[in-house]
């Protein structure tokens, strides 16, 4: 009788208690998913940090490249030669950022800068960039955007605002620079067109262009391209 006693209370308590229990999970529940949905959002946040601080990196890496660029420009005799770093080129709508641009005896100069490091390989597909460690391990394989694209673009815009200053028949040189010093190119561009090279080889490209233009067709150029320049917190407006 004793046993039967102490199993009823002992049913008892334990009824007890998952009736607490139940009126205590919802409350339960509710703050677990309240832990849970603060820890996605601090994972979140660190990735849009880890993003936005990669994103820096690259920016500041892109903007010491060009600058590196501009350094080597500045050398261009400018009796002869007109440079241009930077700038935004407007054309019935269309807006681009060209890094460089050159005027000078051979017509037009576009230069687009990339600080790409490690082994660059041209691909149908891309650029293969191929890094390697310290002991000479390679590692770090991936396919980078090939920029010939984006130059093929901008020759387009360069193209339209020529015609519409009747400076058609000038010619227009692309280059794409590698500006990192581990750079390795490997190959060439789809477009044959384009000169691809690092630093130490970009004013020995520009002035072996030859001469096709004369003086009054330079200035001109330097007219057309100076009208179509627009302020960056214009196309920002527009965009």
């Amino acid at each position: 009788m004793l046993n039967y006693h102490i199993f009823s209370i002992s049913l008892g308590a334990l009824g007890i208690i998952l009736l607490v229990i139940a009126n205590k999970l919802p409350l339960l529940m509710q703050q677990i998913r309240v832990i849970k949905q603060k820890a996605i959002s601090k994972k979140k946040e660190l990735e849009r940090l880890e993003k936005l601080e990669k994103t820096r990196a690259m920016k500041a890496a892109g903007d010491k490249g060009e600058k590196s660029v501009q350094f080597l420009l500045d050398h261009l005799d400018t009796n002869i030669y007109k440079v241009w770093n930077g700038i935004y080129l407007h054309h019935h709508g269309t807006e681009h950022e060209f890094d460089h641009l050159v005027v000078g005896p051979s017509g037009l100069i576009h230069i687009e800068t990339k600080v790409y490091s490690g082994e660059l390989t041209f691909t149908p597909n891309g650029i293969e960039q191929v890094k390697t460690d310290r002991y000479g391990n390679r590692h770090d394989k991936k396919i980078l955007k090939d920029p010939t694209g984006q130059i093929i673009l901008h020759e387009l815009l360069l193209k339209k605002i020529l015609n519409a200053n009747q400076l058609m028949d000038v010619n227009i040189t692309n280059i794409l620079c590698i500006a990192h010093e581990t750079a390795q190119i490997i190959g060439s561009p789809v477009n044959p067109s384009i000169f691809v090279c690092k630093e130490p080889a970009l004013l020995h490209i520009i002035n072996e262009q030859s001469s096709s233009i004369d003086l009054e067709t330079q200035n001109n150029l330097i007219d057309a391209i100076d009208s179509a320049i627009v302020e960056r917190r214009k196309v920002a407006e527009n965009a």
